[in-house]
C-alpha cells in the first residue's frame, strides 16, 4: 500500500512540475517544453511555436486553425486543442499575409491580380485591404495597364482611392494610352477623387500619349465642375495637345457649350 501511495505521489509531483513549467509565472516555452508543443502541433499540421508567437503553417486555413486548434485565448494563456494551459506569453499572432489570404478564401475571392483589380473597380474596400495585406503588388495592372488605383478612380470610389494611395499606389502609373488615374477620374467627372489625387501629389500637367491633360478629357466629356476645379488649381486653359488643340477646341467640336462659355470667360 505504501508502495502504491509513493508511486501516486511521485506521479502527482511530475504532473505538478510539468504543469508549473507550462503555465504559472513562466510564460515562455523553452527547451523540451517547446519541443513537446511543436511535436504535438506538427501532428495536427497546424501550428508551430516561435518565441512568443503561434505561427500558422501556410497549408492551413486560418479560420480552421482558430476554430479547431486554438480553442480560446484568456489573458496570457492559449488553449490549444487537448493541451490545457499552454502559455505563450500574452500574444497569439497569425501572419498578416496568411490571414488575409484565408479571409479572401472565406469570401470566395480568388487571390489573383485580376480579382484585386476587379475589387477596386467595384469599390470593395474590405477585399482591397485583404489583397494588400496578402502581399499583392499594389500596382498590379491589366494588359492594358489599368491598376487598382486607376479602376477605383474611374468609378469614383474615393475611399478605395484614398486607401490605395496611402498604401503607396503610384500616382503616375499610366495605361497604354498614357492615361493616369487623374485623367480618367477627370473624364468621368468624379470631382472628389480628382481633388484628392491632386492633393496627394498627382501632377496637373501630366499628359497622355497624345498630349492631352486632365482638362482636355474633362472638357471633352462635359464635366464642368471638374473643368472649373482644374482651372482653379492652375491648369493652363491654353495648353494644346500634340496636334495643337486646346480644351476649348475639343469642347466646341463636341457641342459642350457650357464648357466653351466657361473656358472663354477665363481666357481660353
Amino acid at each position: 500500500m505504501n508502495k502504491v501511495y509513493i508511486i501516486i505521489l511521485s506521479l502527482l509531483a511530475v504532473i505538478i512540475f510539468l504543469y508549473s513549467g507550462l503555465v504559472g509565472d513562466n510564460l515562455t516555452l523553452i527547451g523540451e517544453q517547446r519541443e513537446y508543443i511543436d511535436a504535438l502541433l506538427a501532428r495536427n499540421n497546424a501550428l508551430r511555436v516561435e518565441r512568443d508567437t503561434v505561427v500558422v503553417r501556410d497549408t492551413v486555413e486560418v479560420e480552421k486553425v482558430v476554430e479547431k486548434v486554438v480553442e480560446k485565448v484568456e489573458r496570457d494563456t492559449v488553449y490549444i486543442g487537448k493541451v490545457e494551459h499552454v502559455a505563450v506569453r500574452d500574444t497569439v499572432r497569425v501572419s498578416l499575409p496568411e490571414a488575409s489570404r484565408a479571409a479572401l478564401r472565406r469570401l470566395g475571392i480568388a487571390n489573383t491580380e485580376a480579382a484585386f483589380i476587379d475589387a477596386a473597380r467595384k469599390g470593395n474596400l474590405e477585399a482591397v485591404k485583404l489583397f494588400v495585406g496578402a502581399g499583392m503588388d499594389i500596382d498590379a495592372a491589366t494588359g492594358f495597364g489599368q491598376t487598382p488605383l486607376f479602376r477605383a478612380a474611374r468609378w469614383g470610389h474615393l475611399e478605395v482611392v484614398q486607401y490605395l494611395v496611402e498604401q503607396g499606389a503610384s500616382l503616375t502609373a499610366a495605361t497604354q494610352l498614357g492615361w493616369t488615374a487623374l485623367h480618367d477620374a477627370a473624364r468621368m467627372g468624379h470631382l472628389s477623387v480628382v481633388a484628392y489625387l491632386v492633393g496627394a501629389g498627382a501632377s496637373l500637367s501630366v499628359t497622355d500619349n497624345s498630349g492631352w491633360t486632365a482638362l482636355h478629357l474633362a472638357a471633352t466629356a462635359g464635366q464642368l465642375s471638374v473643368v472649373k476645379y482644374l482651372v482653379g488649381q492652375g491648369l493652363s486653359v491654353t495648353a494644346t495637345t500634340h496636334y495643337g488643340v486646346t480644351a476649348k477646341d475639343l469642347a466646341s467640336n463636341l457641342g459642350q457649350t457650357d464648357i466653351v462659355d466657361y473656358l472663354e470667360s477665363v481666357g481660353g
